[in-house]
């Protein structure tokens, strides 16, 4: 995926919400969180439409590494502020998210 991205960019071509949307995960999947966080503002930038799953991916990460509490209530709130339909899966990752930091008062409060 990072030599894919490179060889884009040389090329002049332009990612758009598809490419954005499997690199994301493809960081996100192999622990590489600060590039998958990156792509997502580059995105932004870029005023490309951010689906959920974008926000599911930053927030489970690859399912193993740490996500701290700071990273959690960060991306929540950008979820949050994103307004955003958000689906079961995202909500489950936020939830999960705050459970992995324990804070069960958050995990409710997204639950409710």
């Amino acid at each position: 995926a990072i030599e894919w991205k490179a060889i884009a960019k040389r090329l002049g071509l332009i990612p758009n919400v598809d490419t954005y949307k499997l690199l994301i995960a493809t960081y996100a999947k192999m622990g590489l969180l600060q590039d998958a966080e990156d792509l997502f503002d580059e995105m932004q930038k870029d005023r490309q439409e951010v689906p959920e799953a974008e926000f599911y991916a930053l927030l489970t990460g690859d399912g193993h590494s740490f996500r701290p509490r700071q990273t959690v209530e960060e991306w929540s709130q950008r979820l949050l502020d994103a307004k955003i339909d958000i689906d079961s899966a995202t909500y489950t990752a936020v939830i999960g998210a705050w459970a992995s930091v324990g804070d069960a008062t958050q995990a409710e409060d997204w639950f409710a």
